[in-house]
């Protein structure tokens, strides 16, 4: 089992979709594959064959459901030391929902190894973000907000910004992946 690969985890529900954008714009900078699974999946299963390539594994789902043994992914995923990225979508106004912090909250109590959270589109807000004691890593711009920038006649520089920005949060999960093998 390679203990190092990210598992990227909705703080709540987060829809297949939401997952794909944040999940497929992160493994393209990552520089590896993507594998899905599904929270239906059992993760013992799951986590006894990862592969040994440099890959990211998007779990789709809500990770803290009991299933009928009284399991979850999220305790699953504690006991076996595999690291964890939270994804996150902000309410319309660009407002956190309460479901973000209870999850962190949730990864503390469990003992899971926390990379940090990325805000899957939305309005980021660096001032609240910083001031809300969150592991926030950045935001991935959604497809949307990529093709409205497209229209502009800053389109080119946009894209770039948007691309320095994911290796921005690539890098920061490099350094935050490597603290927390180290323990």
């Amino acid at each position: 089992m390679n203990s190092s690969i990210p598992f990227l985890v909705g703080a709540g529900h987060l829809s297949e979709e939401e997952m794909s954008i944040g999940s497929l714009a992160l493994s393209s900078a990552w520089g590896g594959g993507l594998i899905k699974h599904n929270c239906e999946d059992k993760p013992h299963a799951v986590l006894n064959n990862l592969p040994s390539a440099k890959v990211l594994v998007q779990l789709n789902g809500d990770v803290a459901r009991l299933d009928e043994a009284g399991d979850s992914w999220i305790q699953s995923l504690a006991d076996w030391r595999q690291p964890v990225l939270l994804m996150a979508t902000t309410q319309s106004e660009g407002v956190v929902p309460g479901v973000v912090p209870a999850y962190s909250a949730l990864c503390s109590a469990l003992s899971v190894r926390l990379i940090g959270i990325v805000q899957i589109g939305g309005s980021w807000n660096a001032k609240s973000r910083c001031s809300d004691g969150l592991a926030w890593l950045g935001c991935i711009a959604s497809h949307a907000s990529l093709a409205n920038k497209q229209e502009d006649s800053l389109a080119k520089s946009a894209q770039e910004i948007e691309e320095e920005n994911l290796l921005h949060i690539i890098s920061l999960i490099k350094i935050r992946l490597g603290s927390l093998m180290g323990d």
